[in-house]
């Protein structure tokens, strides 16, 4: 297809996605040469002329669905800018005018889809279509081939900042993702319905353009993104059919509604409200919000001494069932509540959870919950953890070795490094951060955090050290967004334990980005053997990284051997194991006045490695906490004694110093003087010579000699005064 064919093709795409007027940015991700291309338009036929361009030589074309805040046109109007640091982030959208339903099937990254998987995600499409505008009633949608799945939109009216459209992604992988209810089994799709694509900044392929991931294989081949199916006129989903659709589509989950004795009672989909009536579970109070149902139970039924809403039943929008008591002496969950009152109910289900077990072969299922409660672990409504509890130790199914195209990446490029937020956090890398008590290191990771969740980013944070006295003061400081910040404080984790590992999985899927603070606080194993922390690495960072989380472990300091630059009490803690399988290593130093260095350690994934950079805490008038990049320590140690030199000289009663004179005034390290003598031989207020001056023992030596810039002045005055001889001039 010729370039304007093309670009005819994506402006008509252009036009269907937004409003006459309307600003938008187009966005080149990975390309070979030139980074991240982004541009920002009002003018569809100028942005496909642009695009067009770029079609075929990167892995794709990508637009903002979203309108953009039209004061963005001065980083790039009507044009492409290579070498792009700054695109749309969250903020930046002025409404939500779309809804993505990205279907596809579950493969490596980096590589095309096959006609097989393609086929798969359209069947899954089909499904939901259905599912949403004939149960449902939502108005007709648009159907759009990706390339390598299936995009539906709907068209919405939301503020920029509602999450009702992560809630409905959840709800409908809740429903279809991965399996099919056949009969009374379960049968495997492979098809996931992406639960991350809910911000408001999302960007989506154009129709029209070329899916390019991977090489062009016949199995895996490049394909044309285009429009299949697009309604004349299109109405919005009104917010409340959205909502519905938020808490309904896990309530026919494919897995419940396809299997026998999932009530509980054996028959019919499991009713929690029954359930508790019928066991004699009296509550004192249900709430329903965005998270699901909470109900709060009038006492513990393992304690009836705690009776003051302790003990708890929730239910999550994807039909997770949570149970609990908040006091520390309870340790009990929904399989514990389940089994006292139905002891043996596991025997009635055989038949349902052979079929489950089967189709979580290769599954690992989501819940979401914004509560944060000690010993609280995930589960559907018979005790299992919604994970698949060996899919981060599953075999592949075939063995093989493929050499490196090193040719071709010294002919095009390494792929750009990409960024969670630059240049601490590359994204899918596994990060250490260590320091010494008070170096700030959980303060500037809880900052960040709550920064990312304020661009819509989802972020999950595991606080196990301070009080949540400390942890909510900062909170109110830090001012996170709730809809995409989860706080996790002192849960009881421990990840030596296989099901707290599937419990993380399960709890953190869907998010960008984990803290764990601290990982001895959350992991009991032995921090000085080799092999404990490989199995760490292996068993947590590594799944975490395959569902697509970048973790960031905080560990404290102490003794050396963790990384090969650092001894005693300054070093990182543990075994050297820690240092070989961090991909990123950040150490924190404090200086003092809520002052910090960050020395970036090291960076195995390449992209930008920085030098040490010195932050400052500091409160802004909103009464925002927020940490500024500020001088270097060591700048200012310089720029201070280089101004108490400059001091010295102007008063000296000899009308000069010589260097070792001037050590002697200013005290002070050697490296810190010499760097300071550099800055003091650029001030206009000192000048500096060679002369002859009588030392302590009473003889003339050559010495270098500071004196004021006045004298100099003075001397130069003096001279045009004389003569060659000497002699005053007329």
């Amino acid at each position: 297809m010729s370039t304007a064919t093309t670009a005819t093709t994506i402006e008509a795409a252009m036009r269907l996605l937004h409003e006459p007027g309307e600003v938008f940015e187009v966005r080149i991700l990975n390309t070979a040469r030139a980074g991240t291309v982004s541009g920002y338009f009002d003018d569809p036929a100028a942005a496909a002329q642009a695009a067009a361009k770029w079609d075929g030589k990167a892995p794709g074309v990508y637009v903002t669905l979203n309108p953009v805040n039209p004061a963005l046109m001065a980083r790039a109007k009507n044009r492409l800018r290579e070498w792009a640091k700054t695109t749309t982030s969250n903020p930046d959208i002025t409404r939500r005018r779309w809804i993505l339903i990205d279907i596809d099937f579950r493969r490596p990254t980096g590589i095309s889809a096959t006609d097989e998987e393609v086929q798969a995600a359209g069947r899954t499409a089909r499904k939901i279509k259905a599912y949403l505008e004939k149960e449902r009633g939502w108005p007709g949608g648009a159907v759009v081939h990706s390339g390598n799945g299936v995009h539906l939109l709907y068209r919405i009216d939301l503020p920029a900042d509602s999450d009702l459209v992560h809630q409905v992604l959840v709800a409908l992988a809740s429903r279809f993702d991965d399996v099919d209810a056949q009969g009374s089994a379960l049968v495997d799709t492979g098809v996931h319905v992406d639960t991350t694509v809910g911000n408001a900044a999302r960007i989506a392929k154009v129709p029209g353009t070329w899916a390019c991931k991977g090489d062009n294989l016949p199995e895996r081949p490049h394909r044309q993104s285009k429009v299949v199916e697009w309604p004349d006129d299109m109405q919005a989903v009104d917010a409340a059919a959205l909502a519905l659709a938020a808490v309904l589509a896990g309530e026919g989950d494919a897995r419940e509604q396809g299997a026998a004795g999932t009530g509980g009672n054996g028959s019919g989909p499991f009713d929690v409200e029954v359930w508790m009536q019928r066991n004699g579970l009296t509550v004192r109070k249900h709430k329903t919000d965005g998270a699901g149902d909470l109900w709060e139970l009038e006492a513990c039924p393992f304690n009836p001494e705690h009776d003051k809403g302790e003990a708890f039943v929730s239910r999550t929008p994807g039909g997770a069932l949570l149970a609990g008591c908040h006091h520390n002496s309870c340790t009990w969950h929904w399989g514990d509540l389940h089994d006292k009152y139905e002891p043996g109910y596991r025997e009635k289900q055989i038949e349902w959870e052979r079929g489950r077990d089967a189709a979580l072969a290769k599954a690992a299922h989501t819940y979401s919950d914004d509560r944060s409660a000690p010993h609280i672990i995930p589960v559907d409504e018979h005790g299992e953890p919604l994970v698949d509890e060996s899919a981060h130790r599953r075999k592949p199914d075939c063995y093989g070795l493929t050499p490196l195209d090193w040719p071709a990446l010294l002919r095009d490029g390494v792929p750009e490094v990409e960024y969670i937020r630059e240049p601490y956090l590359p994204k899918l890398a596994r990060i250490w951060v260590w320091g010494q008590t008070g170096s700030m290191k959980s303060l500037w990771c809880e900052h960040e955090a709550a920064s990312l969740s304020r661009e819509g980013v989802r972020v999950s944070y595991f606080a196990e050290e301070n009080p949540i006295g400390e942890e909510l003061r900062r909170l109110s400081k830090l001012q996170p967004d709730p809809a995409y910040f989860r706080l996790f404080h002192r849960s009881g984790m421990d990840l030596l334990d296989e099901k707290w590992v599937n419990a993380l999985l399960a709890a953190t899927k869907g998010d960008a980005i984990i803290f764990l603070d601290s990982w001895t606080d959350l992991w009991s194993g032995d921090e000085n053997d080799n092999r404990a922390v490989q199995q760490f690495d292996a068993s947590v960072l590594k799944p975490l990284q395959a569902q697509g989380v970048t973790p960031v472990v905080i560990h404290h300091l102490g003794h050396r051997y963790m990384f090969s630059d650092r001894g005693g009490a300054t070093a990182g803690r543990g075994a050297s194991s820690l240092g070989q399988k961090a991909d990123v290593t950040l150490e924190f130093k404090s200086a003092g006045d809520d002052l910090f260095t960050i020395v970036y350690g090291k960076c195995r994934i390449g992209g930008l490695h920085q030098p040490q950079r010195s932050f400052k805490v500091e409160d802004t008038d909103g009464g925002r906490l927020q940490i500024a990049e500020c001088e270097a320590l060591e700048d200012r140690t310089v720029a201070e004694l280089a101004e108490k030199a400059a001091q010295a000289v102007l008063t000296a009663p000899r009308g000069y110093l010589t260097t070792n004179e001037l050590r002697v005034a200013v005290g002070g390290g050697r490296a810190h003087q010499t760097a300071a003598w550099g800055v003091l031989e650029d001030d206009e207020r000192v000048c500096i010579g060679a002369e002859k001056v009588q030392a302590i023992d009473g003889k003339w030596r050559d010495a270098k000699v500071w004196r004021p810039a006045a004298y100099l002045g003075a001397r130069l005055g003096l001279e045009g005064l004389l003569d060659d001889d000497g002699d005053a001039s007329d």
